[in-house]
Formats: C-alpha cells, sequence, structure tokens
C-alpha cells in the first residue's frame, strides 16, 4: 500500500453503506475495495491499484454493546496511528430514522425483543443518549484528519447525483453510470408494516426457544434458508402485500428524539459535504 492513497469509508450503519458497497465502490476501475471480511492474506494477495478503499462501517462502533460513542473514539484513534492523514468518508442519518432503522435491521437478525431494549427516553436501552451525538463524532473527524466527506443518507437518496458527484470528486475518482438506475436500488429492504413487525417478533421468539431445546431445528436452518421460509422470509416476503399500517416509532420516543437531537442534527448538517 505504501504507494497507493488510502480512503477509508467509516458508516455509519444505517447510512446506506451496503448500497455503496455493492453497487458504487466495485464500479470505480482506479479502485481496490477492501471489506470488513477481508483476510490478511487476501489483502496481501490483492493486485493494488492506484486508490485504495477500506470500507467497514463497524469502524464507527457497535450499537449494541453498550458503548457506542467510546468504541467510535478508540477506533478512530487506531485508524489515525495505523494510516495517517489519510481520506475520510463518514454517513448520517437523522436520530429518529436512525433508530428506527436499527432496531429493524436488528430484528432482521433474530431478534425478538421490544424498542426499548435498543433506546428509552430513561437512558436504559443499549443506546445511551450521548452515543447519539453525531456532531463530537464529526468534530473528532475533522480535527484528526485533514479530508473528511460528511454524506447524509437522506440527501443521498433525495439528491443521488449531486451525492456521486460530490463524492467522486472527493475520492478523485472517475465512474460513469446510469444514476437512474442506481436510484431504484435497495439494499436491506426489510420489514416496514406493524404486522410484519409483530410476526417477526413472534417467529424470532419462538426461534430463541428452539434453541434451547435439543434435537430441534433452528427456523433458520440450511433448508429454510434455501426455500426462504425463514421468520424473515415469511414476514418480508409473503407478507409483503398483507395490508397493514407502516411500523413506525411511537409518537412520544419520535418528537423526543427530535426534540433532543435538534441542536446536534443542525450542527451536523452544517458539515455536509455537498
Amino acid at each position: 500500500m505504501k504507494n497507493q492513497e488510502i480512503i477509508i469509508h467509516i458508516g455509519l450503519h444505517k447510512t446506506g453503506t451496503t448500497f455503496l458497497q455493492k453497487h458504487v465502490f466495485p464500479r470505480i476501475e482506479s479502485l481496490s475495495v477492501i471489506r470488513a471480511w477481508d483476510t490478511h492474506r487476501k489483502i496481501i494477495e490483492f493486485n493494488f491499484k492506484e486508490k485504495i478503499l477500506i470500507t467497514d462501517e463497524g469502524i464507527s462502533g457497535d450499537p449494541w454493546n453498550g458503548s457506542y460513542l467510546d468504541e467510535f473514539k478508540r477506533n478512530i484513534r487506531n485508524v489515525k496511528r495505523l494510516y495517517g492523514d489519510v481520506k475520510i468518508i463518514f454517513g448520517i442519518r437523522r436520530h429518529d430514522e436512525f433508530i428506527l432503522s436499527l432496531y429493524k435491521q436488528y430484528l432482521h437478525q433474530k431478534g425478538y425483543k421490544d424498542l426499548s431494549l435498543l433506546y428509552h427516553q430513561d437512558d436504559s436501552g443499549m443506546l445511551k443518549q450521548r452515543d447519539l451525538f453525531f456532531y463530537e463524532r464529526i468534530a473528532m473527524l475533522k480535527e484528526m484528519f485533514s479530508n473528511v466527506f460528511i454524506y447524509s443518507q437522506e440527501t443521498l437518496k433525495s439528491r443521488p447525483s449531486s451525492f456521486f458527484k460530490a463524492l467522486f470528486l472527493f475520492m478523485d475518482v472517475s465512474c460513469y453510470f446510469n444514476f437512474d438506475t442506481l436510484e431504484k436500488k435497495e439494499e436491506n429492504k426489510g420489514v416496514s408494516t406493524k404486522l410484519q413487525v409483530e410476526w417477526l417478533k413472534r417467529l424470532n421468539a419462538i426461534n430463541y426457544k428452539l434453541l434451547n431445546l435439543p434435537f430441534l431445528p433452528s427456523l433458520y436452518n440450511s433448508k429454510f434458508m434455501k426455500y426462504k421460509i425463514t421468520p424473515r422470509d415469511i414476514c418480508q416476503i409473503r407478507l409483503k402485500e398483507v395490508k397493514s399500517d407502516k411500523f413506525e416509532l411511537p409518537e412520544e420516543l419520535k418528537m423526543h428524539l427530535l426534540t433532543f437531537y435538534k441542536d446536534d442534527w443542525d450542527k451536523s448538517k452544517a458539515y455536509i459535504f455537498y
């Protein structure tokens, strides 16, 4: 990597990271893309191109370990120690949408407990109030690195052409493709209605009980996955057309998030690159 420029995409989670990793970064011919699961052996065998992109939202921390912000700070210090003053790509998302999307992801990954497990107004959830101060993260990145590209998931979706142009300019790369085609792609699209969410919670709870019983298969076993009859498949695909209200945050929680983090969101948005 000695003669190549290094760019690091660090998340946050749920800010279009999978979309970028699957449909955008691989299209850039001058870029060698390193994903989180690439082994050291695979990396040293790379025929590196002009630029190297390391893309791993896990660098931004684990939302489920109880120390989200602290883990972010530790990881960023390690990135600076390892790679020096590299280019950084960092995405944010409005706090209420961020919480909602994280909770859906939890359900997709076999979770069955209520939203309060993740976040609660009394600060008893896995994510503490201080964990969601995005501006603190941005300030740290701007202090430690000379070139930081801040984007929001909302503007990526609403103004994709502007986003791509600004991103490629920041990375100093050329990439030509049909923006309209990319706009139609949605990654990690999952349960979206109250019916889907309630049934996924119930089936995941049954699956959790089965895991503690000998000789009984998981509802996510290989055969169920092959024929797409896991709880997630049933709720995400087979219940998709069943009429039900949209699943949203409780109104009280949504208003709390919008009010409590208003100043943080306003300050964070001011640093969006485009």
